[in-house]
């Protein structure tokens, strides 16, 4: 008797897979359907000094906001469970929401604490939309690699090309929002350093840490 040979894995046939896949591209294009043009502007805008003065968002945008943020979530742990099998897609998602949610109360508690509610406000809405862009270019990253195959060296040099542009904007927006004089140019780095590149490198750590020196060479092309 033949005994039947194991079928190869195919993460295009995986469901789990396809299902997070149309959840957030729902979610996506649900959202950019109706706030694209604000998106945008302030993707055009992330370099640009304004007056926030007289700012206000209405509560229409921040909802497809909030959407766009929850598939950012999502989407950030998939890819990471696609890009190495070291770890579960669950396991990935709870440390995703683990990692948004401290960096939101350090910033929720640092914010309240050493500065005033107006800018409070305007760095909120700057990072809701920050975060929102990231999870357009993750998606699209993601559908790359599940239907296009590009090998994982490009992914993740892609990734890092998202990382440095969005870290490189919220330094700006930073700087923009509370430390407008010279001396606040190194208050800025202190600031970011403590609560956004600091979580990142917690993040990366964690993530490395479940992963052999073997694993890690296999993912950015190494022999």
């Amino acid at each position: 008797m033949f005994e039947p040979l194991p079928i190869a894995y195919n993460v295009q046939d995986d469901n789990m897979v396809v299902i997070l896949i149309v959840i957030c591209f729902i979610l996506c294009t649900v959202s950019l359907a109706e706030i694209w043009k604000y998106l945008l502007r302030e993707c055009s805008c992330m370099f640009i000094r304004r007056d926030y003065s007289s700012f206000f968002e209405s509560p229409y945008i921040i909802r497809y906001q909030i959407l766009m943020n929850v598939q950012t979530v999502i989407i950030y742990p998939l890819l990471a469970y696609l890009l190495c099998d070291s770890f579960s897609f669950l396991f990935c998602l709870c440390l995703f929401v683990i990692y948004f949610l401290l960096k939101r109360l350090l910033y929720l508690l640092t914010n309240k604490f050493f500065f005033n509610k107006k800018q409070h406000y305007n760095w909120n809405h700057m990072m809701l939309s920050n975060v929102a862009i990231q999870g357009v270019f993750i998606f699209l990253l993601t559908v790359l690699k599940v239907y296009v195959n590009i090998p994982d060296k490009g992914i993740l040099l892609m990734i890092a090309v998202v990382l440095i542009w969005t870290k490189f904007s919220v330094f700006y927006k930073s700087y923009d929002i509370f430390f407008r004089n010279i001396s606040g140019f190194f208050q800025n780095i202190l600031y970011l350093c403590a609560l956004e590149i600091a979580p990142l490198l917690a993040l990366l750590g964690v993530l490395l840490g479940f992963i052999d020196t073997k694993g890690v060479n296999d993912i950015i092309g190494l022999q």
